[in-house]
């Protein structure tokens, strides 16, 4: 797999990465021209030739990615320096941010709608559902992870709840069960359909359960 697929797959799975390309080199240096892909966590794909280049590249991208920023940084390699090269090089930093990730939690027809509508937003979606018929690629073709087990919490289990996604609960009978388990999670937005009697029957559980 070359460069261009990895990111391809990476920005597919909706992972955080940068690409490190050298825009520039003058002198002697490891490589003139190169790129390198780097993740948050400092693994990398490629090389832009290695040594303290590649050191401070990597250093430099995962902070970038952090702050979900684009930089140029130029290094000196001279001799004075205490580097072997003496040349100078100028590298480039491409962060590519995943998706903000809207989590359905509830297959129904309702969740489908959502589904299509925030496919058109460039949401990344993901689906729970306990009922493996309706979590399928068949019909809901827009999302691209499915968490399906046959219990909420089974199908929560493999579920990421952080402040970069929203939860929208539509299951009907699972709804209070759900939002027991999630409501107290750093999801940015939690959302859940019902009636204005559902909300308030379900405020007062909520309420009573904490006291």
């Amino acid at each position: 797999m070359n460069l261009f697929e990895k990111a391809a797959l990476l920005e597919k799975q909706n992972i955080a990465f940068a690409i490190v390309t050298i825009t520039k080199s003058v002198g002697s240096t490891p490589r003139s021209q190169a790129k390198m892909i780097v993740l948050a966590d400092g693994t990398t794909y490629g090389t832009v030739g290695g040594g303290v280049v590649e050191f401070e590249a990597i250093a430099r991208s995962r902070v970038c990615i952090a702050e979900k920023r684009n930089e140029t940084m130029d290094l000196s390699l001279t001799i004075t320096e205490g580097h072997n090269c003496g040349g100078t090089v100028e590298l480039f930093i491409e962060v590519i941010s995943p998706a903000f990730r809207l989590i359905l939690i509830g297959g129904g027809h309702v969740n489908l709608e959502i589904a299509r509508l925030a496919h058109q937003c460039s949401f990344y979606l993901e689906l729970v559902e306990t009922r493996s018929e309706f979590a399928t690629q068949e019909r809901f073709p827009w999302v691209s992870t499915f968490h399906v087990g046959p219990s909420v919490e089974e199908a929560l289990a493999s579920v990421t709840i952080d402040d970069e996604c929203a939860l929208v609960i539509a299951t009907h009978d699972l709804d209070r069960q759900v939002l027991e388990r999630v409501i107290l999670s750093p999801a940015r937005y939690i959302g859940m359909l019902g009636s204005r009697t559902k909300v308030n029957s379900f405020k007062r559980y909520l309420v009573d359960r904490k006291g």
